[in-house]
């Protein structure tokens, strides 16, 4: 089964098509969370959309109490602009968040954080449990 989804959806800043950027999102499942994997699936949706296309920035946006993924998105090359008060409705009630960035000029994949959670056995191509002899 998959482990979450990321999306996105294009964002209008200015007049022209040039002024559009993607705004990415993520949903990780309870059991995925905590691994590194957000960060990765971050970094490759932000260097697929500045391989592929032309825009200039890529954002996210989040909640002021997710933490967790803050830490993820600057770990991914992004960094927080700035609070957006009463951004989203959740819980019954308008919350802030935060407002992050990455621009083309900026990225490199190769000089963002280095990952250093351990890998799932899907990278090592190992499973738990099973021996040579299986």
């Amino acid at each position: 089964p998959a482990r979450g989804e990321v999306t996105w959806h294009w964002v209008q800043w200015g007049p022209t098509a040039a002024s559009r950027c993607p705004m990415i999102g993520i949903y990780l499942r309870p059991e995925a969370r905590g691994r590194g994997l957000g960060v990765r699936a971050q970094r490759e949706l932000v260097d697929l959309f500045f391989r592929h296309t032309v825009t200039n920035r890529v954002e996210a946006h989040t909640d002021i109490e997710n933490v967790a993924e803050q830490r993820a998105l600057e770990r991914a090359g992004f960094q927080r602009e700035g609070l957006v008060r009463g951004a989203h409705w959740r819980g019954g009630a308008y919350r802030d968040g935060y407002l992050y960035g990455v621009l083309r000029s900026d990225w490199t994949l190769a000089e963002v954080e280095p990952e250093t959670e351990p890998k799932t056995e899907l990278e090592t191509g190992s499973v738990p449990g099973s021996t040579d002899d299986d």
